[in-house]
């Protein structure tokens, strides 16, 4: 079974003022706030039992029907819970989690088709979400549907950039490939967009193994990288692409596989936090300052990088974006320079990254 997002609870985001008089609306608050309460502790048919009450109070509420839905889902009472969702999904004030648990709920009732059909609408409905691109390709890479789970997963970066998911989901299935500029590149999107979850101490250990599964020992002093196979494919589909073919560019996987090539050096024997820091470090310049790739291949995240080594955080960012990777590494970098990892995470949360659909992050992009 694919699995589902937590999907964090809606009620009361936004709360208006509540003018004397609404005696009923005020208690079916308090109501509801309890029934969260308890829900969070487990207790689904008392926290049921709660929200039907206050729906009885104040009916016109889109919370209450939803809330009574997702406890019903908790309860794993699929049936109920969807049978509660089709009467919300015409609310003035419905909400793509509503479309998104609905969706999720006739799949685990074992009809992935409806719940596609599901997620379509809810895209239709909310252009700018990118949960129900993740929830078709889960479906599609459980039926081994791999190039359209990619796809799906894909146009929900370009639907909503700033969504962390379906970056962490293509990072993992791009590890399986020969691909693996896009586990790269897909992965610490991800980081950045989620910075504290278990989620991402996952992706920072695949980064490390992908650093480390990419480079190919040759000798005692040389080796080489393997980070795409496609990249060095030229496919000629428009103008654009013969422009660059008389320039003799690559595409954008085989331009970055190339220049990351020239930094294998730091690498020989030993592959570590370290040596990949300085690795980076020399891409960073080979790309932006020594060959102006950027020109012809922009690129929101080595933009991003290049932000942070211009502030002096660079080297504390590649430690702590491969930490899971190199633990005891890790550790002991950070005995040594705790200073300099609070100097970074406060510019960090001050400098957080802002993805704009304009933004080339995505390989439908290039």
């Amino acid at each position: 079974m694919n699995t589902k997002l937590f999907l964090l609870t809606i009620l009361f985001l936004l709360i208006g003022n509540f003018a004397i008089g609404q005696n009923n609306k005020e208690k079916a608050l308090e109501l509801g706030r309890n029934a969260i309460k308890i829900m969070d502790e487990g207790k689904l048919d008392e926290s049921i039992d709660l929200l039907k009450q206050a729906q009885e109070l104040d009916p016109e509420r889109m919370d209450y029907p939803y809330e009574l839905a997702y406890a019903n889902y908790r309860k794993e009472d699929y049936q109920k819970a969807i049978e509660i969702l089709n009467t919300i999904t015409e609310h003035k004030d419905v909400t793509d989690v509503v479309y998104q648990l609905l969706g999720n709920a006739y799949d685990l009732t074992g009809n992935p088709e409806l719940a596609l059909k599901t997620y379509q609408k809810g895209m239709i409905k909310f252009p700018n979400s990118g949960k129900f691109h993740l929830e078709s390709g889960n479906i599609k890479y459980h039926n081994e549907e791999y190039n359209e789970a990619i796809a799906f997963w894909e146009d929900g970066i370009k639907a909503n950039p700033n969504y962390s998911s379906n970056y962490y989901r293509l990072s993992k299935v791009f590890s399986l490939t020969e691909e693996r500029i896009w586990t790269l590149l897909y992965g610490e999107y991800f980081m950045l967009l989620e910075p504290n979850t278990q989620r991402t101490e996952e992706i920072s250990k695949l980064l490390y193994e992908n650093f480390q599964k990419s480079y190919e020992v040759q000798t005692d002093s040389s080796g080489q990288f393997h980070l795409t196979e496609k990249g060095f494919q030229i496919v000629v589909q428009d103008k654009k692409d013969i422009k660059k073919m008389k320039k003799g560019v690559l595409p954008f996987e085989g331009t970055f596989a190339t220049a990351f090539a020239f930094s294998a050096i730091n690498f020989q024997n030993n592959i570590n936090i370290a040596s990949i820091y300085n690795a980076r470090k020399d891409f960073l310049d080979f790309w932006f300052n020594e060959k102006k790739f950027n020109k012809d291949y922009p690129n929101k995240l080595l933009e991003y990088q290049k932000e942070i080594q211009k502030n002096g955080f660079f080297k504390t960012y590649t430690y702590w974006m491969l930490s899971q990777g190199n633990p005891t590494e890790y550790q002991e970098w950070y005995s040594e320079n705790e200073q300099n990892f609070t100097d970074f995470a406060n510019w960090f949360n001050e400098n957080r990254i802002e993805i704009s659909e304009k933004d080339f992050n995505s390989r439908k992009d290039y």
